[in-house]
């Protein structure tokens, strides 16, 4: 019963996940074969995986919280609210990574080094032709989800 209720928002969900995130299994494989061959830290590990990770992850967790609340929802909330979480979401990883960088490593802003390759990525991350595909990526996930859910309730 619960997988029934479930079943649309997960599915999209993980495609969504899976359209965003295209390198997640090569990324396990990298991750595991330096988490056997170097010491890397532990902290830099984190900024690698979750500025990867968790933005993909956001329309999936808009798509569950959306199914609990779908009698309420309409067509355009269910479509936007996705990519407008996801927007948000990047933001403020943003934030937070460029925060933890430069408070674990002790070093100023600019000083160049590890940093520098850090707030590129952070970056490149955000304010990219990427961003524009994700959106429709997100959209067109966030469409197929209201309309598999309009199905399933009529």
């Amino acid at each position: 019963m619960v997988f029934k209720v479930f079943k649309a928002p997960v599915i999209w969900g993980v495609v969504c996940f899976l359209l965003l995130y295209p390198t997640f299994p090569t990324e396990l494989n990298v991750w595991w074969e330096a988490l056997q061959q170097w010491d890397i830290p532990v902290w830099q590990q984190i900024v690698t995986w979750s500025s990867g990770i968790l933005p993909a992850l956001i329309p999936l967790g808009i798509m569950l919280m959306l199914q609990v609340r779908r009698p309420r929802c309409s067509k355009n909330y269910t479509i936007i609210i996705p990519f407008v979480a996801w927007l948000i979401g990047r933001s403020v990883l943003v934030v937070i990574l460029w925060v933890i960088t430069f408070k674990i490593s002790n070093e100023p802003p600019y000083s160049g080094g590890f940093q520098n390759i850090i707030v590129n990525q952070i970056v490149m991350m955000f304010w990219n032709l990427h961003t524009l595909v994700s959106a429709l990526i997100i959209i067109t996930c966030s469409y197929a989800f209201w309309r598999e859910c309009s199905f399933q309730e009529g």
